[in-house]
């Protein structure tokens, strides 16, 4: 037998359609309530995103709630930009350790020195 709404909801008698719960039990969403409300991940659907800045959370029953951070932008949040910025990163002469996990460190280029690889 299935159960209405996966458990997750409460099912409307006349229309047959799920009003999906949205508590500290989790945050559910989709047709069957078998999905995350958005911004909330795991797989209970009870983990709320965080404020990414410059990216998006990986929300979902499969997501981790981290941030998956814009190019040329780290830290946790995504809220730090490499050295020289989206317009020039790492001055043209290098690469930037970006991601959520990355440290904003320049790799530079032969030839080229210092924290943003402009020497």
């Amino acid at each position: 037998v299935a159960t209405p709404c996966n458990g997750h909801g409460v099912c409307e008698a006349q229309t047959g359609t799920c009003t999906c719960d949205q508590s500290s039990a989790g945050h559910w969403a989709g047709p069957g309530c078998n999905e995350c409300a958005a911004g909330w991940y795991g797989p209970a659907c009870d983990g709320e995103c965080p404020r990414c800045q410059d990216g998006a959370c990986r929300d979902g029953v499969a997501g981790d709630g981290t941030c998956d951070c814009a190019a040329f932008v780290y830290g946790p949040l995504c809220s730090q930009l490499c050295p020289g910025g989206k317009a020039d990163p790492c001055s043209g002469h290098g690469t930037c350790d970006d991601g959520s996990d990355g440290s904003g460190a320049c790799t530079c280029a032969s030839g080229f020195l210092g924290p943003a690889c402009g020497g």
